[in-house]
Order: C-alpha cells, then structure tokens, then sequence
C-alpha cells in the first residue's frame, strides 16, 4: 500500500490521522502522518488491519479454498 491509497482509505473512513493511528491500535498522534509523508513505511499489520476496515482483500493474498478453481479440482478427484 502506498502513502496515497494510505490516504484515500483514511478519507474513505471519514476519519483524521489521528482516529485511524486509534482505530489501528497506535497511541502517537503523528503516526498515520508520517506513513502518508512516507516519513516511515506503513506495517503490514497495519496495512491488513486497515484494508479489513474496509473490507477490501489485498491484492498480493490468494483467494484461497473458496476459488472455483478449488471446487472444480475437488469435484474431479471425488469421482
């Protein structure tokens, strides 16, 4: 995730850097700040956390066992 797509999640949310370094679980009211500045590198718990917030899969995560792909291997080998 980049600083800008940091930003226009955090915007998205309706919320200020500092309700989002809250709702991420960060005490420091500069924290969200400095990712957006690219100051410091966004943390990928942060990052997860924050595309759970809304509820967007990341894009480097395999669909896993739910995929189609998953249930037509599954079908073949069950016959």
């Amino acid at each position: 995730m980049t600083a800008d797509e940091l930003r226009a999640a955090r915007l998205k949310l309706g919320l200020c850097q500092w309700e989002l370094a809250l709702a991420l679980g960060y005490r420091k009211y500069d924290t969200v700040g400095r990712w957006e500045r690219g100051q410091a590198p966004i943390p990928i718990v942060a990052e997860l956390a924050l595309r759970l917030l809304l509820s967007e899969r990341p894009p480097h995560m395999p669909k896993g066992r739910a995929g189609k792909d998953w249930q037509k291997r599954t079908k073949k080998s069950s016959h």
